[in-house]
């Protein structure tokens, strides 16, 4: 159920952003929001406290996240439905939402070292000709893969590193 909750709220202010026009701020201000609860779990507590009377819990929300009213009627639901706890996943669910109407691929690469500048905008070239979506790249070194890069993009793996080669050739010459 957990995944659940915050796809539903995701999903009804997304539909609302799309109604709006107001995809872009929204947008801004609930990751903003979301790095605040990141940043400060006590707050999520604080909201969280049944002996707080709703009204100064609705109050804090309104000082705190003065921006985007969307948000903040958000954040203020979520408050009262005692489903504040959920801030990061509706953000998250909201993200993908957000990242597949504007058609960018989330990637994780791998590499045995850090990429140039270079390397990383030939492979952000390679990786958009291929999907014919825009690339936004995580990036993570692991020495172990000796060479070569690993992608990550949802369920598909692309793993071009020298370990997974070696492997390969382990194998043929087992059989």
């Amino acid at each position: 159920m957990t995944g659940q909750v915050g796809k539903v709220y995701a999903e009804a202010v997304f539909a609302l952003c799309l109604e709006q026009d107001i995809l872009e701020p929204v947008y801004k201000e609930l990751n903003a929001c979301a790095a605040v609860f990141r940043e400060e779990p006590a707050l999520a507590q604080l909201l969280g406290v049944p002996t707080i009377p709703l009204e100064e819990k609705l109050a804090l929300v309104k000082r705190l996240f003065s921006g985007n009213d969307t948000v903040v009627s958000l954040i203020s639901m979520l408050t009262e439905r005692r489903r504040i706890p959920y801030v990061q996943e509706v953000t998250d669910a909201f993200n993908s939402l957000y990242r597949e109407h504007k058609g960018i691929a989330r990637m994780t690469v791998t590499t045995c070292v850090p990429l140039r500048d270079g390397q990383r905008q030939q492979l952000i070239a390679a990786l958009q000709k291929k999907y014919g979506k825009q690339v936004e790249l995580t990036e993570r070194i692991d020495p172990a893969i000796l060479g070569g890069v690993v992608v990550q993009y949802g369920d598909t793996l692309l793993d071009n590193s020298v370990k997974s080669r070696l492997e390969a050739v382990r194998r043929q010459l087992k059989q």
